[in-house]
């Protein structure tokens, strides 16, 4: 049975959790068919809202039972919404408890228990945020349709920042070197180390790929690349990887490329290319799937999930180093590959651009990078 407290809900000794995550994974699974980022509630993202104490929920009769689905909830219930960014951006709010996140289930009418939350809210002149993709151009129209008829009113509404996904897919300038079953990565270096195209110096004073990094010196290349994604702490979407994601990609999972640039055998710069989206948390594999067969079939579609560069050493910021090395594997391996990154603010405009001119400049590779979708992250302050 549901127990309903005057804060958040408490699940008693049933199925309800099970039956309520079931029937939300439906609901947005159409929506996750259409958008780079993963929409919602992760698994576990669910269960833990479900039961926190400052989550209000909408209530649904099912045919499979009770049904309960976090819609209003604090911006930490979602791990890549980044909390330090809205407190200190809403620090009124965020002190007097009425900081709180809208999301949205496809199909469900909120309910008056959601009502009565955003009325609260707007007692306290608070702050209700929210994000939307691209695809869902009436999302705000029904946001604010919903604190109407709560009997709230909009003071001030804040466009935050728009996360961009892009895509660029790649030629090889020599037609004639693309193999219709593609050489991976890791067996292209170990190919071009063998036959001497790799020469063994270039370990030492230039870039080299790896499956593996030794954990103590994951751990120095962590700090530098901490302090590069530190100037992205203005944005309200988790931008690099956490320590602990960080630590997995570089010591234990062999699938993700590394590559390096070194100087006098100091590694000073690094550049990551992963092709499982799976352990993506924040990319929606079902997507890439779904738009890119092909590509995800062979193995072809690499996400870029970070560059960082030492900037206290020589040659640290020498980025197209590392993108040569990149364009010479996919030489190697007839290996045409696409290529997927996401941008904040900040670098959309940037990145994009610097990524595309640098493989443009390789001898064997072009690309043409595009934006495919966005993300957008808003906020309003309400009052009665």
């Amino acid at each position: 049975m549901l127990e309903i407290e005057r804060k958040g809900y408490s699940i008693m000794a049933d199925n309800t959790i099970d039956r309520s995550l079931e029937f939300y994974q439906d609901q947005m699974g159409k929506l996750n068919e259409g958008h780079p980022q993963f929409q919602g509630f992760t698994e576990e993202e669910f269960r833990v809202a479900c039961e926190a104490e400052r989550t209000v929920c909408s209530e649904v009769e099912a045919d499979i039972g009770n049904i309960v689905l976090p819609s209003i909830v604090e911006v930490k219930q979602f791990g890549w919404l980044k909390t330090s960014y809205y407190e200190e951006t809403f620090s009124e709010a965020a002190a007097n408890e009425s900081l709180m996140h809208y999301h949205e289930t496809p199909g469900v009418d909120p309910g008056d228990s959601v009502r009565q939350a955003i009325s609260s809210i707007a007692e306290k002149n608070g702050v209700l945020t929210y994000d939307f993709p691209s695809t869902d151009g009436t999302y705000p129209q029904r946001v604010h349709d919903l604190i109407t008829s709560s009997g709230a009113e909009t003071a001030k509404e804040f466009e935050l920042a728009n996360q961009t996904y892009f895509i660029g897919h790649v030629a090889l300038k020599d037609q004639a070197k693309k193999r219709e079953v593609p050489v991976q990565f890791s067996e292209a270096f170990e190919l071009a180390v063998s036959d001497g195209t790799y020469g063994d110096e270039r370990f030492k004073n230039g870039a080299s790929l790896h499956t593996v990094i030794d954990p103590k010196k994951a751990a120095e290349m962590y700090n530098f690349y901490k302090d590069a994604y530190r100037k992205l702490e203005q944005e309200p979407c988790e931008q690099g990887l956490s320590p602990e994601e960080f630590y997995k990609m570089m010591t234990q999972n062999e699938n993700v490329i590394k590559v390096v640039n070194s100087v006098d055998g100091e590694i000073v710069s690094l550049c990551l290319l992963e092709n499982d989206l799976s352990e993506l948390s924040w990319v929606n594999e079902i997507y890439y799937a779904k738009n890119y067969p092909e590509k995800y079939k062979k193995g072809q579609l690499y996400w870029f999930p970070g560059l960082a560069a030492n900037p206290n050493k020589k040659g640290g910021f020498n980025t197209q180093i590392m993108v040569d090395l990149i364009a010479e594997l996919v030489e190697k391996g007839g290996n045409e590959i696409s290529v997927a990154f996401d941008c904040g603010k900040t670098n959309t405009g940037f990145l994009d651009v610097f990524l595309n001119k640098m493989i443009n400049d390789t001898p064997q590779a072009s690309i043409d990078i595009q934006p495919i979708a966005q993300q957008a992250y808003r906020a309003v302050q309400l009052n009665k």
